[in-house]
């Protein structure tokens, strides 16, 4: 039986449907392919958010955690450049510190942050379980607390059912791998979810579903194989993209079963998914920039480039 709380204020639940595209939960939604979300849509409000700036959505995850907008918190994509090292790297508290909301709530509240993308090297504070690392698209390592939560997930519920994303060209085999994982995925992160709220009460509890966001990268669009002539396997992965979204609402509702009874509840998405075009809308300004010849002076060789011209090729 979940454990009883020390307050007398409802607590929050929050779950995210990473990259949940609107129309496809709406259509999904009006077939009766996705109850768990009718219902919650039926007994409360809904609506859509608008991301700004609209094409840049790598940064949406962090402006929700940090409650500010791009030109205050800085952190404008997954690895940013770091002058004083001069690289790429993860943001860390240690030489970009940021202030995530759950640093200014009652220390008392007791918290559960789990597989948050970009966060998973954000300070913590007292009475915080996190989870990170676990199903999430954007890989930012993994980390827990406390530190022994990982090994005891793992030994209750199986090692993490995503695995290393597989980049390039994709074959009949591997995405009919990435629909199975995706199905086993959100069921696994729901008994997580499910373990946690049945021996633990939360004030706050907020838990993404990423394999929302990782399988439809693939099964979006099927045109990159070829023509596949069995057709019960033709119609297993013409029907990928919606098993996605109805697995994950499948376990929304298990999530919500062990939920109190007197939460309140958010099911969000902070962007969506659709074709990739190609950014063709930015060609024009791309040839116009070539044909004017750019219109700025040629940058200096830097002194390692001269360096380079002056020394024997063998010890370049």
């Amino acid at each position: 039986m979940p454990l009883e709380g020390t307050s007398d204020t409802p607590p929050i639940i929050l779950i995210g449907l990473d990259a949940a595209e609107i129309d496809v939960v709406d259509r999904l939604v009006a077939d009766g392919r996705m109850p768990n979300l009718a219902r919650l849509r039926q007994q409360g409000r809904w609506g859509r958010l608008q991301t700004e700036p609209p094409h840049f959505l790598s940064l949406v995850w962090s402006t929700f955690f940090c409650g500010l907008r791009l030109g205050e918190h800085a952190w404008y994509f997954s690895k940013i450049w770091n002058p004083d090292r001069q690289r790429l790297q993860h943001i860390g508290p240690a030489w970009l510190p940021v202030q995530p909301f759950w640093l200014s709530l009652d220390p008392s509240y007791r918290l559960a942050i789990l597989d948050l993308p970009y966060a998973s090297s954000l300070p913590a504070r007292p009475n915080m379980t996190v989870l990170n690392g676990w199903q999430c698209h954007d890989d930012f390592g993994h980390n827990a607390l406390p530190s022994e939560l990982w090994e005891q997930l793992s030994e209750r519920h199986g090692k993490p059912r995503m695995t290393p994303e597989v980049f390039g060209p994709q074959d009949v085999a591997t995405l009919l791998a990435q629909r199975q994982e995706v199905l086993e995925g959100n069921r696994q992160f729901a008994d997580i979810c499910r373990d946690l709220l049945t021996h633990d009460r939360f004030d706050l509890f907020l838990g993404v579903f990423g394999l929302v966001h990782r399988g439809p990268h693939y099964l979006w669009d099927l045109s990159q194989i070829e023509r596949v002539d069995n057709a019960p396997t033709r119609a297993v992965l013409e029907g990928s993209l919606d098993d996605c979204y109805t697995s994950a609402d499948e376990a929304l509702g298990r999530v919500l079963d062990a939920a109190p009874s007197n939460a309140r509840v958010v099911v969000f998405a902070l962007h969506g998914m659709g074709p990739n075009d190609g950014w063709y809308e930015f060609l024009p300004r791309i040839l116009e920039q070539i044909h004017r010849g750019g219109g700025n002076a040629p940058a200096k060789p830097g002194m390692l480039f001269r360096l380079k011209q002056a020394l024997p090729w063998r010890l370049v």
